[in-house]
This record gives structure tokens, C-alpha cells and sequence, in this order.
């Protein structure tokens, strides 16, 4: 196994990578949507809700990072072979403007509604309490698309994971009949997040909704089936939250670059050079 260049890997040196890392996506911005092998593979839409992750990570960077301002020229959003762009649609929750309503802007600036992604939610969904949360839209082929969200269940009360599919990233979505996971035990599932790993393996990264119980937030990962929403295999636990991270982390997001997996989490920063063995966590 690849071991880090630094036993400690902080936030301090995350920023330089990341910085590294958006020069390196600037220089090999491919001038296709399609995948770069041709073939089909999980892809990546941006959403509002995936920001604060991000911004997380630096919120206590030693390296203080300037307030993030409207870019004054028009510009191609950054993109590898594992992501597809999305320069003007971005998909949010609201309260307001429906259960999972899509936005297109011009500037980055002045945004306007354009519909629901995800209008009818299936009946386990119960709609009187708080709604639809964090949803994530993956590209599994070319008409394919997957939403992953979290909801309150009729059934328990307790938050579950849905999937619904699509031939376009802006939906209609149509939902699957039941939800793809729940865990009454440890207080609920939500932030589910798809990842592909090289070679095209599919995976549902998650957070296990403890502190609803006062119990652990542990995030864990298991692999999909080729269609994106169905669960094989058995489910691993990547990391649970410690002292540093207070009472909680949540909102996971997997990213794979240059041999190693980094797990982003609202509260830690984790890497590890295989997806499925337990991570490190940055200090």
C-alpha cells in the first residue's frame, strides 16, 4: 500500500492541494461532455448544498481564504472524466420553490427557478415533515441519470434514502417504489452521495443519523449495481466523528485523485489509497 509523503496531512495542506489540484483540472479540462474512455460511468452535477462542504474545509485553514466573489467573466466550470458540465443548472431543497427545484443562471449571480426535479415523491416519503434533503444527481450513462435524497419515512419517522431516475439531469425524476436504505437501529440515513471508482465500480457513500439518538454519526460506504440505485455487497464503515470533529460528521463526499480516495465530511477531511478500507482523518 502507497503510504502519504506526510505522516500529518492538516488542512493547512490541503488548501495547496487543492489549489494544485484546480490548476491541474484547468489544464486538462476535456472539450467534450462525453467520458473520456467513450464507455459509461458514473458522473458528477454540482449542487448548492455540496458548497458548504468545501467551504468547511478551510473555514479553520490557518491559510484564511478570501470571501468567494461572482466571477466578472464568463468561464468553463473546471471538470475531469469522472464529472460532467454543468455550467449554468444547479438543483437545491427549498421550502418555497418545491421539493427539489433546478435553477439556470447566465452570471453565477442572478438566478431563475425553473422546476421541480423531483415533484411526486413516493407515498413512504412523509411530505408534512421537513420535506426532501440534500440531493445528489449522478450521470450513469449518457440518458441516465440517478438523484439520491433523504427523507423523512412514514413508516418510523426516521430519515431514509430514496433514488429516482431520469434521461436528463434536470428530471422529471421518477422515484424508485420504496427507499434504497434505512437504519431505524442507529437513528436514520441521510447525505447520500454516489461515487465511481476507477474502473468504473459504483458507490453510495452515506452518514448514519445518530445524534438524532444521541448515538455515533459514523459514515460508511457499499457498492451499487450497475444501474445506480440498487445495493450489493455489504456496507463498510469509513470513519464515526471524534473530539476534534465535536458531536457530528455528515455530508460525505468521495473524490479519487492521483492513487488516493479522499472523503470529504462536514467536520474532517479523510484519505485513504483504497475506498472501502477505513480513513485518515486530518487534524
Amino acid at each position: 500500500m502507497r503510504q502519504p509523503k506526510s505522516a500529518k496531512f492538516g488542512r493547512q495542506d490541503f488548501g495547496e492541494l487543492s489549489r494544485r489540484g484546480s490548476a491541474e483540472l484547468d489544464r486538462r479540462q476535456p472539450t467534450s461532455t462525453g467520458l473520456a474512455d467513450g464507455g459509461s460511468g458514473m458522473q458528477c452535477l454540482l449542487f448548492f448544498l455540496y458548497l458548504p462542504r468545501i467551504l468547511f474545509a478551510f473555514a479553520t485553514s490557518p491559510n484564511e481564504q478570501a470571501p468567494w466573489l461572482a466571477p466578472s467573466s464568463t468561464r468553463t466550470s473546471p471538470t475531469r472524466a469522472s464529472f460532467f458540465p454543468m455550467d449554468k443548472r444547479r438543483v437545491s431543497t427549498s421550502s418555497v420553490h418545491g421539493k427539489v427545484p433546478y435553477r439556470i443562471s447566465e452570471d453565477f449571480v442572478e438566478w431563475t427557478v425553473q422546476g421541480d426535479a423531483l415533484p411526486n415523491p413516493r407515498s413512504w416519503v412523509d411530505s408534512s415533515n421537513s420535506g426532501i434533503w440534500a440531493p445528489d444527481v449522478r450521470q450513469i450513462t449518457s440518458n441516465s441519470y440517478v438523484m439520491y435524497y433523504t427523507a423523512f419515512s412514514t413508516a418510523d419517522g426516521n430519515h431514509c434514502i430514496g433514488a429516482a431516475t431520469s434521461s436528463t439531469p434536470a428530471g422529471p425524476f421518477t422515484p424508485q417504489l420504496a427507499p434504497i436504505l434505512c437504519d431505524s437501529a442507529g437513528g436514520g440515513v441521510i447525505d447520500a452521495s454516489g461515487f465511481e471508482a476507477p474502473g468504473g465500480a459504483l458507490y453510495l457513500v452515506w452518514k448514519v443519523d445518530g445524534n438524532s439518538k444521541g448515538l455515533s454519526t459514523p459514515i460508511f460506504i457499499q457498492p451499487l449495481a450497475a444501474n445506480g440505485y440498487t445495493l450489493t455487497g455489504s456496507a463498510t464503515q469509513l470513519i464515526t466523528h471524534e473530539a476534534v470533529d465535536g458531536y457530528i460528521v455528515e455530508a460525505p463526499s468521495m473524490v479519487y485523485w492521483e492513487g488516493w480516495y479522499y472523503l470529504y465530511a462536514l467536520g474532517s477531511l479523510a484519505i485513504h489509497s483504497i475506498p472501502t478500507d477505513e480513513h485518515r482523518k486530518s487534524l
